[in-house]
């Protein structure tokens, strides 16, 4: 996956200080390779 330099930098920070961090929404999917699509459970065509 590629990602903003910005976003590596910020991690790579991160992890040379010892913080402890979660990665959440689309780059946490995008990172753990699985994939998917949004979808309603509404029924929305």
């Amino acid at each position: 996956m590629e990602t903003q330099q910005d976003f590596k930098e910020l991690l790579e920070l991160f992890n040379a200080n010892n913080v402890e961090y979660a990665i959440v929404g689309g780059y946490a999917l995008a990172f753990s390779g699985k994939g998917g699509s949004t979808w309603c459970s509404a029924g929305s065509r």
